[in-house]
């Protein structure tokens, strides 16, 4: 409401595209991000949550509560659900890549079960919502980061034949995402150094950092140096 009522007074005072606008969306970005981190922190405490007393099963003793031990299966059929509530969760990309053994162990536990109800076709649209609000909003960056999220877990899901499927599909959305963001990147670039140039020092730190949120950082080598610099 605050952003809307502020975009039409911009309006009114005869400035609809100029520096005002853009200033705006800067600064209407600088809240999405900020909505955006207080729901990531609640997601990420509930995916280890889960994983700590669903998966690992902390809160069991199996010495005292033998029945409550899992099969494979059961473990498996956890972890996809798992997955599926809290991908993109630090959690989940620790299964996907890390190192240590208890990581390792559930990684071969999942190749070993394939999940064939994990079609290319549902895994694509169930983070079609997330990725298509992240590209609406210019959030190419984290819109590219999900599709490499769902990659790593559907490596691990997926049968082989699913897998390829998808495999090319995330190709192509991610060149749809950058060839968007290249559209864009340039005005946004040439905007702040404007703002450097004529002194702006602050309007130019949060152009910089909206910048450095938006796009991928092979799209935008020179603005952490810029930052740094006017910083």
């Amino acid at each position: 409401d605050r952003y809307e009522r502020a975009l039409r007074l911009a309006e009114q005072q005869g400035d609809p595209g100029g520096k005002h606008y853009d200033l705006l969306h800067d600064e209407m970005d600088s809240w999405r991000q900020h909505m955006q981190s207080l729901q990531t922190q609640r997601l990420e405490d509930e995916s280890r949550e889960f994983w700590d007393k669903q998966i690992l099963r902390k809160s069991w003793s199996p010495t005292l509560h033998p029945v409550d031990a899992m099969t494979d299966t059961q473990t498996v059929q956890r972890i996809h659900e798992w997955m599926d509530r809290y991908a993109g969760t630090l959690a989940v990309k620790n299964l996907v890549a890390g190192e240590d053994e208890t990581m390792q162990h559930y990684r071969q536990l999942l190749r070993e079960h394939p999940d064939p109800e994990y079609s290319a076709y549902r895994a694509k649209e169930e983070v079609r919502p997330a990725v298509e609000s992240l590209v609406g909003t210019r959030f190419y960056h984290k819109a590219i980061e999900r599709l490499t999220d769902l990659e790593g877990i559907a490596r691990l899901r997926m049968t082989r034949e699913a897998w390829t499927d998808l495999e090319s599909t995330i190709r192509t959305w991610k060149g749809d995402i950058l060839n968007k963001a290249r559209t864009e990147v340039d005005t946004d670039m040439r905007s702040a150094r404007d703002l450097i140039d004529s002194g702006q020092r602050q309007d130019a730190i949060r152009k910089l950092q909206t910048i450095l949120r938006r796009y991928p950082r092979e799209l935008v080598p020179d603005a952490p140096d810029m930052l740094e610099k006017i910083r």
